[in-house]
């Protein structure tokens, strides 16, 4: 049976995305009205919106630079005004950069800088929503992390440092929110329409355990 999501209020980073896309389309077709967030592609957000309200659900698009706080912050704040609080946050991992990392002869310094920005896309859009879930005693953060295929951290040795700090603090939110109803999962990006699925499946009603990959 397909659980519903009918009056949940839900937030996807990374609309650009094939996982972010197919993760809105997934929650927005069970129910829930999708906030979908981008940066540098309008018309990429804009054929996901169009894609879920064909189908008869609602969506919205929201800009935002999610290295910024009070840009994630507003994120929230905009898609409770286009629909009420958020219950459900979900982040599709840091994708790429918005613009490059300066460059430095510090190749330390070059890494610390990228993972830095990498942390800031995914912890501040994590972070915003918290304060009303909390009010509400309620509230779902799934992050989408990186496969761990053999051979990825060093082709990428930042996103693989950015996973390893997203999963540790999403484990410190649980032991900190848990007991406030707030639930926290972490799933492999996997094929985009089995993310989708395994999302809609974490963040309903019925979903009692915390997920961890």
């Amino acid at each position: 049976m397909t659980e519903s999501l009918d009056t949940k209020i839900a937030v996807v980073t990374g609309a650009e995305t094939d996982i972010g896309a197919a993760v809105a389309a997934e929650l927005a077709g069970r129910g829930a009205a999708v906030a979908v967030q981008y940066f540098s592609s309008f018309s990429r957000a804009k054929e996901v919106v169009r894609g879920i309200e064909s189908a008869g659900g609602q969506a919205v698009a929201i800009k935002a630079d999610l290295r910024d706080p009070a840009q994630s912050d507003l994120l929230c704040k905009k898609a409770g005004g286009a629909f009420g609080d958020v219950d459900i946050m979900v982040v599709t991992g840091p994708g790429r950069p918005v613009e490059p990392v300066q460059s430095t002869a510090d190749p330390a310094v070059a890494l610390a800088d990228a993972v830095r920005a990498q942390l800031l896309t995914c912890l501040t859009p994590a972070y915003a929503p918290l304060p009303d879930m909390v009010g509400r005693g309620a509230g779902s953060l799934v992050y989408i992390c990186d496969p761990g295929l053999p051979g990825r951290a060093a082709a990428d040795p930042a996103r693989a440092i950015t996973d390893a700090a997203v999963r540790a603090a999403l484990e410190q939110l649980e032991v900190e929110f848990g007991p406030f109803g707030i639930r926290t999962h972490t799933l492999p990006a996997e094929s985009p329409q089995r993310v989708g699925h395994s999302v809609a499946l974490l963040v309903s009603d019925d979903a009692s355990v915390t997920t961890r990959s």
